[in-house]
């Protein structure tokens, strides 16, 4: 018969506990490529990390391999700066960059985008919004999956009233 070893027992539990977190993200499989392009604002966020990461709107184009072209816009001073970035499909409503990875939890591709936004150990679910205004229902919906999740409150974020790019 085998010996396990404490170690094997650890990384046997520190699995299932990372099966676990990551259960309770949904997934939107069925993404219609075509309609989420355009733009999208940051609304709300919620991490595991004491300090919230900056968040950015950006644009989103559809790309022929079925992933999109992102232009990240970066706020600096008055002035802005655009991030080019290739995301590619890598599964149904999961899209990988250099910068880590985006799993599509929900959309009504008019209003709303709910985005885990991960990268090593760092986890991050992002509220998008087409606009500015958002809907409290919608809110209320974003806070329902950030609990499930086992993160903290949803912070709010203040979009600039002026679009910077």
């Amino acid at each position: 018969m085998a010996t396990v070893t404490p170690v094997q027992v650890a990384l046997l539990l520190f699995a299932l506990c990372l099966q676990a977190v990551t259960s309770e993200i949904p997934v939107k499989k069925d993404i219609d490529i075509k309609k989420m392009a355009g733009k999208w604002y940051p609304v709300r966020s919620a991490t595991s990390e004491d300090q919230p990461r900056a968040l950015h709107g950006f644009a989103l184009e559809p790309t022929a391999s079925g992933g999109f072209a992102m232009k990240l816009e970066i706020p600096q001073k008055g002035s802005c700066s655009v991030k080019n970035l290739d995301l590619t499909q890598v599964s149904p409503g999961v899209f990988t960059s250099p910068e880590g990875k985006a799993t599509v939890m929900d959309t009504d591709y008019t209003t709303y985008m709910f985005v885990e936004l991960s990268k090593d150990t760092t986890r991050i679910l992002v509220y998008y919004a087409r606009e500015k205004k958002v809907d409290k229902k919608i809110k209320k919906k974003f806070r329902s999956i950030v609990k499930k999740a086992g993160m903290k409150t949803a912070k709010r974020l203040i979009p600039r009233k002026e679009d910077m790019c």
